[in-house]
């Protein structure tokens, strides 16, 4: 018998990826959290900032992703420069 392989989605191998260029989690977190060999969240790393990675679906799927997020935080750059912008005596 044998056992298949696991296949994961573009999706869950950016947000991965991602995670674990943040920093903010280490890697023995990571592989808990997630399931997967570390050789494999590195692996995933570095396609991110390989030439061929602008074929890759994670490369698709972190461009959206950061499409979305920008399109979340244009409004607040806007409300803190507003605030930056205006003087002592105007400040709440």
């Amino acid at each position: 018998m044998t056992t298949q392989r696991k296949q994961y989605s573009a999706e869950f191998k950016a947000r991965v990826a991602m995670e674990a260029l943040e920093g903010h989690k280490t890697m023995n977190e990571l592989v808990s959290m997630y399931g997967v060999h570390p050789t494999q969240i590195t692996k995933w790393k570095n396609r991110l900032f390989s030439r061929d990675h602008e074929s890759s679906e994670q490369f698709v799927w972190l461009n959206r992703r950061s499409s979305e997020m920008e399109t979340q935080l244009t409004p607040l750059g806007t409300a803190l420069s507003i605030i930056a912008d205006s003087s002592p005596d105007e400040a709440v």
